[in-house]
C-alpha cells in the first residue's frame, strides 16, 4: 500500500509543479500583453522579414524582425516579442518575406512602448496572450485540483497505514 500512496504523492507533486508552472507563464504572459495593450503605441510595421529554422523536419519559425517609424518618426529595427512559434513557414528558407494573408504579412500592426521601442509586440499576438489565459487556465487549475486530490489520497493511504500498524502494536523482532 505504500507504493500506491507513494506513487499517488509524486503524480501530485510533479502534476502540481508542472501546473503551477503553466499558470505562472499563463499569467506573465497576458500582463505583458495587457501592458502593451492599454500603454503601448500602436503603428504598422513597413518591413517584416521572418527568420526560419531549416533543417530537419517542417521549417519553423525563430524570429520575426519588423522595421516601423515610431510617433517621433525614428525608425526602428527591433524583434517582436512573444510570438506564435506554430505559425505556419511554407518555404524552406532561412530570411523571407510573410506570405500574404498570413499571421505577420504586412501591413502589420504592432504596439511599442514609447519608452523602449524595442520592446515591441504584434497586436494579434498581444490579443492571443490574453486570450488564453480565459482558454487554458480552467485546465491549469484542473491540473491542480487533480494534484491535490493525488496529494490527499496519498496522505489518507498513509495515514490508514499507519493507523493499522498502530493498531497491531509492536512488531516483536
Amino acid at each position: 500500500m505504500s507504493k500506491v500512496a507513494a506513487g499517488s504523492g509524486v503524480l501530485g507533486i510533479i502534476l502540481a509543479l508542472f501546473t503551477s508552472i503553466a499558470l505562472y507563464e499563463l499569467h506573465t504572459r497576458a500582463e505583458a500583453a495587457r501592458r502593451f495593450l492599454s500603454s503601448g503605441t500602436s503603428v504598422t510595421a513597413d518591413r517584416v522579414m521572418l527568420e526560419v529554422q531549416v533543417g530537419r523536419g517542417t521549417p519553423g519559425l525563430k524570429e520575426v524582425r519588423v522595421e516601423f517609424k515610431t510617433r517621433d518618426h525614428d525608425t526602428v529595427s527591433t524583434s517582436l516579442q512573444w510570438i506564435d512559434l506554430d505559425t505556419p513557414i511554407p518555404r524552406e528558407e532561412e530570411q523571407q518575406a510573410p506570405q500574404q494573408g498570413s499571421r505577420y504579412a504586412t501591413p502589420l500592426k504592432i504596439l511599442y512602448f514609447s519608452e523602449n521601442a524595442d520592446d515591441a509586440i504584434a497586436e494579434t499576438d498581444a490579443r492571443r496572450l490574453v486570450e488564453n489565459l480565459d482558454r487554458y487556465r480552467p485546465l491549469a487549475l484542473t491540473g491542480l485540483g487533480i494534484a491535490a486530490i493525488s496529494l490527499a489520497c496519498a496522505g489518507g493511504l498513509l495515514l490508514r497505514q499507519w493507523l493499522t500498524s498502530r493498531s497491531r502494536g509492536p512488531s516483536s523482532p
